[in-house]
This record gives C-alpha cells, structure tokens and sequence, in this order.
C-alpha cells in the first residue's frame, strides 16, 4: 500500500490460440500463439548480461528518476508462436520438425548519474548516491526477433515380439539464426 503511482499493481493479460490435430494415423499438427500485455515494475538497477535471461530487466519495484519515463510501471507487450509436425512415411521412418518464432524483449538504453535530493529545509540539495536510470520508455525499443527451426529423422525398428528401436538423428537452428539474445544495456558515462 505504500508504492507510489500502482507500483504493487502488477497486471499480465494473454491471449492464446492454439491447434492440435491428428489429420491420419500418419500425421500430426500442433501450433500456437500467445500474446501477452503486461504492466509491470521493471528495474533499470536489476539487468543481468546472462545468456541465459530471456528479459535481462528485472521485475521489482523501482523509483523511476526520469520525467521523461511513463511512471513506475512499464507497460510493454510480448508474443511467441511455435507449431510443430509429425508424418510416419511407409517402413516406420518418420519426419518432424519444431518451428518457434518470439518476440525480443522491450529495452530502454540505461544511464547511471547522481541524483540530487533538491533544495528543501531538510535536504540541503545532498546527493541521493549514484542511480541507474531508464532513458526512454521501455516499448520504445524491442531486441531482435528469435527463430528456430529444428527438423528430426526418425527411423523404427522392430526385433522380435515387440522389442523396438528407434534411431533418430536432430538438426537445429537450421537457419542459422544468431539473432542476440542479450546485451549491455548501461550506456557508459
């Protein structure tokens, strides 16, 4: 009840269309796409450069010190579409194959600067400390897109009365995409 501007207010609204069909015996379909709305603390002081982030922005309530941000809260979208199939061809060989499609993350460039109390009786115009702070609104910019396509042969075998085996072999990320998935977003002073 003490934040300031919603900040304890959180909201994640999604939308999400999805199909799955078995068309034959043989052949499998499975897709969906997912759209999210969300509005949400974000931290200019919480990023990591981790390749393993997906938002290097983190979460968390944050006194946002630039009038040329939209308060507290970032209101910024994201989407993911995936669809995948499965078609067994005569002699128990198969192919599938997986396709992702994402949205990159929202950013906002960030700057580290001294933030000043003001002039006041009780502030004497004393340094706050050095902050990190947003440039821009966060849905201002938006990191790379993310494909990935990834194909499997398969290849059945059957011994005996119903021992099997399965010989596959994976290819992924067949178009080679080396979209960046993370990155330094502080701006050296």
């Amino acid at each position: 009840t003490n934040y300031p501007d919603g900040g304890d207010s959180w909201t994640y609204d999604n939308v999400v269309f999805s199909v799955e069909r078995r068309l034959t015996g043989n052949f499998f379909l499975q897709g969906s796409f997912d759209y999210q709305w969300r509005n949400e603390a974000k931290r200019a002081d919480g990023t990591s450069t981790s390749p393993l982030t997906g938002d290097p922005i983190a979460i968390a309530w944050y006194q946002n010190h630039n009038p040329n941000v939209d308060g507290n809260n970032a209101e910024t979208t994201n989407w993911s579409m995936k669809a995948m199939g499965r078609y067994i061809f005569p002699h128990d060989i198969a192919v599938s194959s997986n396709l992702r499609f994402q949205s990159g993350f929202p950013y906002s460039r960030i700057i580290r600067g001294a933030i000043y109390a003001g002039t006041g009786t009780n502030t004497g115009g004393r340094s706050l400390g050095t902050k990190s702070i947003f440039v821009e609104d966060l849905n201002n910019n938006r990191s790379e897109s993310v494909p990935i396509v990834d194909v499997r042969l398969e290849k059945g075998f059957t011994f005996g009365t119903g021992t099997r085996f399965q010989l596959f072999v994976d290819a992924y990320n067949l178009l080679n995409d080396n979209s960046v998935h993370n990155f330094f977003l502080t701006t050296p002073n």
